[in-house]
């Protein structure tokens, strides 16, 4: 990004430093894009298995965005003073605390890890949960409304990058689409449990823990992104994901191996700029 001599950020163009080292990286790699090569057999048992406990992350947001639809309609019978103000918090205290968790999630995925951060929002979902099957107030309800919100924003996040990162190119789109099923599932499973249970709006509430923690255990014998692993310059552990992946001869392996490390590369060149560098930017270049 250029900058004049008052340290002014200029427009991006055609032959900005950005554009100029995407192209130069871009250009000296072609030898490694996907068109070169097809990806070999995949391992089917491991890669459903790492799908379902993925997906988990989408079934929590749609449950825990959706049940409180019934949950609210029972809130007065332990809490008789409540507000429609108060209910109206309860409600919107989860999204709240979405678009923080989403805007974090970003952040803790790239330095820490796609698995590690699952792990967080798995954290939070299962603290708020407890805490609003529990609560003995209003506001403690809502605090646990915020935690499970901060937990929905970075599942949100998280889940769709960490699914595109490991699946295979050819069914890439139709993996990274079944976190939209699995929220839609949740929603559909917040609505019947809501019948089920009928008054009963603390079970409701609290019952979003059990797969929050399934998916906890699960993704301990998932693997990391190989692509966060290859951006990290963490080679070995690259091919030892890859191969769980795969069912792959060793030159395959090799192959897919130096194809993401060309990839890392691209990513670093764009680092450098910051988050309010590209947003500004953003507004720049289509200001009339």
């Amino acid at each position: 990004m250029n900058r004049d001599p008052n340290n002014n950020i200029q427009p991006f163009s055609a032959s900005t430093d950005m554009s100029k080292k995407y192209n130069s990286v871009h250009e000296g790699e072609g030898e490694d894009t996907d068109s070169e090569h097809e990806d070999p057999e995949v391992n089917i048992f491991y890669m459903v298995f790492m799908i379902f406990f993925a997906a988990i992350g989408g079934f929590l947001f749609g449950y825990d965005t959706s049940v409180i639809a019934g949950a609210n309609l029972y809130i007065d019978n332990d809490f008789p003073g409540v507000t429609d103000f108060q209910k109206e918090l309860i409600v919107s205290m989860t999204l709240l605390g979405a678009a923080f968790g989403s805007l974090s999630g970003g952040s803790i995925a790239d330095k820490f890890g796609r698995k590690p951060t699952i792990f967080v929002a798995d954290f939070l979902f299962t603290i708020g949960c407890v805490v609003m099957a529990f609560t003995p107030s209003i506001a403690i309800l809502i605090v646990g409304r915020f935690i499970v919100g901060l937990g929905v924003g970075v599942a949100a996040m998280v889940v769709p990058v960490y699914l595109s990162e490991v699946s295979p190119k050819k069914v890439r789109g139709i993996i990274v689409n079944l976190n939209v099923v699995f929220i839609a599932l949740g929603q559909f499973i917040a609505l019947v449990v809501c019948l089920l249970l009928g008054n009963r709006w603390r079970w409701m509430l609290g019952l979003a823990a059990i797969p929050a923690v399934l998916q906890a255990i699960g993704i301990i014998f998932l693997c990391e992104s190989p692509r966060w692993l290859a951006k990290k310059h963490q080679n070995d552990k690259v091919k030892s994901a890859l191969k769980q992946i795969y069912n792959a001869e060793a030159h395959e392996l090799e192959c897919i191996t130096n194809e993401l490390k060309s990839e890392a590369m691209r990513v670093k060149e764009f680092e450098q700029y910051t988050y309010f560098e590209l947003l500004r930017q953003l507004f720049t270049k289509f200001r009339p």
